[in-house]
């Protein structure tokens, strides 16, 4: 997965859309998305990680994908904390 991850990341630098969040100093519109959550075509992305080669064995493929589109990041939902809670510095000095 992690490769996969690497590779999308590098797929979506090539050739950035514009209006979305590339680095920090971003101040466009802020309905725009950070580059590493944008969808990527598949055709496009199989090409990319194979070749221009991948899809000469099977042209019904690439027209079955032409309109298709994925979305995979490293980031996850924090809906909860994912590390067990640590007492702070209030909760160490009241049990003394």
């Amino acid at each position: 997965m992690l490769l996969l991850l690497l590779a999308k990341d590098l797929f979506i630098r090539q050739d950035p859309s514009t209006g979305v969040i590339q680095d920090l100093h971003y101040n466009g519109s802020e309905d725009a998305e950070p580059i590493d959550c944008q969808k990527v075509s598949i055709i496009d992305f199989l090409e990319y990680l194979f070749g221009k080669t991948f899809w000469s064995r099977t042209a019904e493929g690439k027209t079955a994908f032409q309109h298709a589109y994925i979305n995979f990041s490293h980031w996850v939902p924090m809906t909860e904390f994912i590390s067990p809670r640590v007492p702070d510095q209030t909760d160490v000095n009241s049990s003394r």
